[in-house]
């Protein structure tokens, strides 16, 4: 059986939260839930999971047609840094990947961007005004690299590439500092 397990950040002990198959997890800026996305390998959606309760709550129901659908669904949930957005992934089918943005609070999701290949992460920019995420194969020269998209604006204009990054790059992050430093982008390759 899978779950989910909160512990303090220098260890003790640690308590089980929920019983779910989570893939990919993200904390609320307000620390009181996480953004997690469930499931097996197919048809996951994302959930927000009280910490009090440990109640799980749907947030969006992916589109899949039916029990044969072989949609992997929603993953890679990012919170934006004011806690009033989150952007994910939706992997409808193996070739159809985009990225979406909808408020912690309810609606429908707004679409970014789609492309034909996996996304593999995803992080906000400081400003809240665009997201970066990995995503390649056919765009990345034969592997995955980093892209940002904006989240204002038309949802029509194309993501631009990030330079100097090497293929291979995944799970991207920015660290958040505190006015007046410079935000910082890592990731893994």
């Amino acid at each position: 059986d899978e779950a989910i397990f909160l512990i303090a950040p220098l260890g003790g002990a640690e308590s089980k939260l929920a019983d779910l198959e989570a893939n990919d997890i993200a904390w609320t800026r307000d620390s009181k839930s996480l953004i997690v996305s469930v499931g097996k390998s197919v048809k996951r959606r994302l959930v927000r999971l009280s910490v009090a309760t440990g109640q799980p709550e749907q947030l969006i129901l992916p589109p899949f047609e039916d029990d044969l659908d072989p949609s992997i669904g929603d993953l890679f949930p990012a919170v934006s840094p004011d806690g009033v957005r989150f952007a994910f992934a939706r992997q409808v089918a193996t070739v159809s990947t985009g990225i979406l943005v909808a408020s912690l609070i309810g609606g429908q999701p707004l679409r970014l961007t789609q492309t034909g290949d996996n996304i593999l992460g995803i992080t906000w920019t400081a400003d809240e005004r665009e997201v970066v995420y990995a995503s390649g194969g056919s765009k990345g020269g034969g592997g995955t690299t980093l892209w940002r998209c904006s989240v204002e604006g038309p949802t029509n204009r194309p993501p631009t590439r990030i330079e100097g990054v090497e293929p291979g790059a995944f799970s991207p992050v920015i660290s958040l500092p505190p006015s007046p430093s410079r935000p910082r982008l890592a990731y893994a390759r």
